[in-house]
């Protein structure tokens, strides 16, 4: 149903620059919390509770520039982290790229002094050493030939944190993670389908309460409409709904070990445009009312 914000979320959102949502973000947003250190803890806490990480060869997609998390994945044992995203393409993340020996310092200090290095001792130290265990694929991870710009072997764990919503070809997304993933991997995804340039007004209570029931406001345009209100570089939004990534687990005979979902704590309509693919089975609110999901995958 229209709402007086509908204009200037139109105006908002496609008018929005990669600079000023970043601003914004600063401002009123949670660019503080969500580019911190601790942020990246937080996500490598949550991947090596789902999956395993020691002794493993683990590939993430879309980091960015960022390598904090590979650091804190080698501190914990991985063999070989591969970051697969087009590094120059990221205006969000400015630390971390190619040969930052003080930062991974600041990093190896920031995890030993954390509740998660307290219980896990940091495999390495050096950070020469754990800088050989991480490669950077600059490259999106649609790209067809992912798999040839790998310098070691496959992945046993595949990870993604916030990324798979922003891919427009969630096929060739799968297609790669078919042939990249070892025999005997597994894969942990968490996806985040509310519109991301309502992030930047999480920083203070009254704004969230304010924006909080809009977060899903762009599954209600059409997809003629939503093609002229979606700005593809600086927070481009595919709109696919769970019921799209477990019909491609399907396709590509994954096997779902775990799903986990968030409900929607305000009413809204998804426009019919985008329920045309959902088979009858998985029109449930389920699967449909949900501003988030975990998806923990497997080769049958």
């Amino acid at each position: 149903m229209p709402t007086a914000l509908d204009a200037p979320y139109k105006l908002f959102r496609r008018k929005m620059p990669s600079e000023l949502y970043i601003g914004l973000q600063g401002l009123v947003g949670r660019r503080k919390t969500y580019y911190s250190v601790s942020y990246h803890l937080g996500i490598v806490d949550q991947y090596r509770q789902r999956v395993p990480i020691e002794d493993r060869t683990v590939l993430e997609i879309g980091p960015g520039n960022e390598i904090a998390t590979a650091v804190f994945m080698v501190l914990l044992g991985a063999r070989r982290v591969y970051l697969v995203d087009r590094i120059d393409d990221n205006p969000f993340s400015t630390h971390g790229s190619g040969n930052d020996v003080p930062y991974i310092r600041e990093l190896l200090h920031a995890f030993e002094e954390s509740a998660l290095g307290k219980s896990h001792a940091p495999a390495m130290r050096d950070p020469e050493l754990i800088l050989e265990r991480i490669q950077q694929v600059d490259c999106w991870f649609t790209n067809p030939r992912v798999e040839a710009l790998l310098d070691g072997p496959r992945p046993d764990v595949i990870l993604s944190h916030f990324v798979l919503e922003h891919i427009f070809d969630l096929d060739a997304v799968f297609r790669n993670l078919d042939l990249i993933l070892a025999d005997d991997g597994v894969m942990y995804h968490d996806v985040d389908l509310s519109d991301h340039s309502y992030h930047v007004f999480t920083k203070y209570p009254w704004a969230t309460r304010l924006f909080v029931a809009n977060i899903l406001r762009h599954l209600e345009y059409s997809s003629r409409t939503w093609a002229r209100l979606d700005d593809p570089k600086a927070v481009p939004m595919n709109r696919a709904l769970l019921p799209k990534y477990l019909e491609l687990c399907d396709r590509y005979r994954f096997r779902t070990e775990r799903l986990s979902t968030t409900a929607v704590s305000h009413a809204f309509a998804i426009h019919p445009d985008l329920l045309a693919d959902v088979v009858e089975p998985r029109r449930t609110a389920e699967m449909l009312d949900i501003s988030a999901f975990e998806l923990t995958l497997s080769r049958p």
